[in-house]
């Protein structure tokens, strides 16, 4: 299993990926990516990811 976190304030975006490998070549996932503004605003709130 992995997970990537990206947080790019000077682009105005964030995401994230997160990976489990399930064996017999099957890859359970989720990713999730917003704009965030280049001040910053809203970068302490949490969404619901859905799988």
């Amino acid at each position: 299993m992995f997970t990537r976190l990206g947080f790019r304030p000077g682009n105005g975006w964030a995401d994230a990926l997160h990976a489990v490998y399930l064996g017999g070549g099957r890859v359970a996932f989720t990713y999730g990516g917003r704009e965030i503004g280049q001040d910053r605003e809203g970068m302490d709130t949490l969404e619901e990811v859905r799988v």
